[in-house]
């Protein structure tokens, strides 16, 4: 989780795309969603993310799910506009999987990431 913001803040392709799980194991299920590559949404740092009141909820012992609240910089005209502060609040959810290394040890990859507009 905190690698994924990292990399994210950094801008850095290099350091995210290992984090994330190959697209062909697990399935995403019937809701596939359009891929957007990470040179496009890593081009726009996101220096000034602060991502707040994380959970964690384990489903089995080789899947997770994290949530986590992300406030942001807000702009006029976007759903997440921003408070009086000029902040935006988005609904962070990660999808991790265990995957066996191969050395009799595992690490979590992440499966999916999603975010909503949300208003605390």
């Amino acid at each position: 989780h905190d690698q994924f913001y990292e990399a994210l803040k950094a801008g850095n392709v290099g350091r995210m795309l290992p984090l994330w799980l190959p697209d062909d194991e697990p399935d995403d299920g019937p809701l596939r969603k359009q891929r957007v590559s990470w040179e496009s949404v890593l081009s726009d740092k996101a220096a000034v993310l602060d991502v707040v009141d994380v959970d964690v909820v384990f489903d089995g012992a080789n899947q997770a799910i994290v949530t986590s609240i992300e406030v942001c910089q807000g702009a006029p005209g976007v759903f997440n506009e921003g408070g009086p502060d000029g902040k935006g609040t988005l609904l962070a959810t990660k999808r991790f999987f265990r995957e066996e290394d191969g050395d009799g040890g595992a690490r979590w990859r992440i499966v999916s990431h999603e975010t909503i507009p949300y208003c605390s």
